[in-house]
Parts: structure tokens; C-alpha cells; sequence
């Protein structure tokens, strides 16, 4: 059971919306996922990151489907990952946000869907600590976030297809 998934990358802090606004843009990290027998994770990274980022249980990614699993009460089985990241790092177009958000979908898929959409985004923000890139990474379109006691309260939008990020 392979999963295939495409996060986007994020632009936030856009006019006075600091750490609350964000906006989901048409540049993607791709994963294949799959279940291997045995624990932890087989990483392959091309593009950004590749020969950077870590391939090991230090991915970002992973220690995403790590705090998932565990918050979920669940054993995270051995996956197999092939990573292919077009976001640059270090750019704020959110390529963090898209190993959290995507480790953190995945576990929700391996397991069944125990999080609702509610939830991943409070864990996503939890880990990031602010939700202004990841909110739109799983929401997709143009977001709104703020954190409150227990979590996270949001707004999304869809902008017009005619406007263009430059």
C-alpha cells in the first residue's frame, strides 16, 4: 500500500498577518511512502536537501510520524520514503512545514485516520510552533490561524485563480 502525497510549500507573514497568515503556493514536495517490515525509516532525498538533510530517524519528516504515532497510542512500523523536494530550505516558503505536515498525514493513513483535520493541525503546530505555514500546507488556499487554549482556530480561503504569487 503505497502513499503518494504532494505538500506545498507556504509563503506567511504576508502585510501585518506575523506568524497568523499564510498562503499555500503551486511549489510541491512529493513523497512515496511505503510499510517495510522492521522499524524506523529508509529515506531517499532528491532535489532540495539531498546530501543535507538527514536520512535517518533525524528527518524532520519522520520525528513528525513519530509524535503522531505516539500521540495516537500506536507503533509507527517501518516505512520506506522517497522524498523528492522542490521547496528550497532556509527560504521561508515553508519546507519545514511540509516534512511535519506530510509525516504527520502519513501516520494518520498508516493507522486508519484516528486525527481529524483539527487535530493534525494542532499537532503540525505544535511541533512548528507558530501555524502560519503550516495551516496552509494542509489546508491548502489562503489561511488564517491564531492559537488559542488547546490548539488552533482558523480561517481558510480560496483566492480568485487569477491572482498569481510574484
Amino acid at each position: 500500500m503505497a502513499i503518494h502525497l504532494r505538500a506545498p510549500g507556504s509563503a506567511s507573514n504576508l502585510g501585518p498577518g506575523f506568524d497568523c497568515l499564510g498562503l499555500a503556493l503551486s511549489i510541491y514536495n512529493r513523497m512515496v511512502v511505503n510499510p517495510v517490515s522492521g522499524t524506523g525509516i529508509q529515506l531517499t532525498i532528491t532535489g532540495e536537501g539531498a546530501g543535507e538533510l538527514p536520512e535517518d530517524e533525524q528527518n524532520l519528516f519522520y520525528k513528525s510520524a513519530l509524535a503522531a504515532a505516539e500521540l495516537a497510542g500506536e507503533t509507527l512500523p517501518g516505512i520506506r520514503v522517497e522524498m523528492d523536494n522542490r521547496i528550497p530550505l532556509v527560504r521561508g516558503l515553508g519546507s519545514s512545514s511540509t516534512a511535519i505536515v506530510a509525516g504527520i498525514y502519513v501516520a494518520n493513513r498508516l493507522f486508519d485516520g484516528p486525527f481529524s483535520t483539527q487535530e493534525m493541525l494542532d499537532l503540525a503546530t505544535k511541533l512548528e510552533g507558530h501555524p502560519d505555514n503550516v495551516s496552509p500546507c494542509l489546508l491548502g488556499g489562503l489561511t488564517i490561524s491564531a492559537l488559542k487554549e488547546g490548539g488552533v482556530d482558523y480561517i481558510r480561503a480560496l483566492p480568485s485563480p487569477e491572482l498569481r504569487a510574484v
